[in-house]
């Protein structure tokens, strides 16, 4: 909320003074009449949940210093759809694509469902744009900064690890992820398409090399990435959602290091 919006008709019959200085916007006194609730309401978009909450719940008059002002601050368009991406991912890899309503969506985000459906027309819109938001984190992280190797096994490694302390760190996406296809959703079809197909590309590359060199006996270099692929999600999946005890215990980098020596045992000559 900036100064312009505060001097408003709404908020100047509200009694709100402000004292600017040096950079910084104090509030020596806000005092919100009930006449000024229907302004609040009406407005309700403009402001965080907790500008609302905090006049209709407390009520006139009151005087608010300048952390409660901070609180309150406007968010920005692009700030909202954020928070509601946010609160959709979390939710969704609760409940999944299905037992999440828009009302709860909205509840939980804190803003009406017509501010919702502004944003977002429907879930799928917004299915799209936690994928979207996922996929523009995840892919340049497991990419970026990829060290310069020679050794295949030092490559698949790196990759594995990658993969691994990425799904750690958000172990939401999956639970978001195996919901969508067990309801058959084709967003899921998405995430493949987004993530994984640059994943079989990247290693596919490699292992054509390796059989030129002839590092490595002759097989089919995609379903040879996907089998990779395919043993390094499912390790993560079990440790990281079934929690499974005996491979929390053990060191992640020594546990994904046998893996890649057993997968390399099969195809190595």
């Amino acid at each position: 909320m900036d100064a312009d919006t505060m001097r408003q008709p709404g908020f100047a019959a509200a009694g709100t003074f402000l004292k600017l200085g040096t950079g910084q916007m104090n509030m020596r006194a806000a005092v919100v009449p009930s006449g000024a609730r229907f302004f609040l309401s009406r407005n309700r978009h403009r402001w965080s949940p907790v500008l609302y909450r905090f006049f209709l719940v407390n009520g006139p008059p009151g005087a608010y210093n300048v952390s409660v002002y901070l609180l309150m601050k406007r968010l920005s368009a692009q700030e909202r759809r954020r928070k509601i991406v946010q609160t959709a991912a979390a939710l969704f890899s609760e409940k999944g694509f299905s037992g999440t309503t828009t009302r709860e969506l909205a509840r939980k985000a804190g803003i009406s469902e017509a501010l919702l459906f502004r944003h977002f027309p429907d879930k799928k819109k917004l299915y799209q744009a936690i994928l979207t938001a996922k996929m523009e984190e995840q892919i340049p992280a497991l990419f970026d900064g990829f060290p310069q190797m020679e050794g295949l096994r030092e490559i698949l490694t790196e990759l594995a690890f990658r993969i691994a302390r990425q799904n750690a760190k958000d172990p939401s996406f999956m639970k978001l992820l195996l919901f969508s296809a067990l309801e058959g959703n084709e967003l899921s079809d998405l995430f493949f398409q987004r993530r994984t197909l640059p994943l079989v590309e990247f290693l596919k590359k490699h292992f054509r090399q390796g059989v030129q060199a002839r590092r490595l006996k002759e097989r089919d270099p995609e379903l040879a990435a996907r089998a990779f692929l395919a043993m390094v999600f499912g390790f993560v999946q079990t440790r990281n959602l079934f929690r499974i005890p005996q491979l929390i215990r053990r060191p992640l980098e020594k546990t994904l290091g046998t893996y890649v020596k057993i997968f390399l045992e099969g195809i190595e000559k």
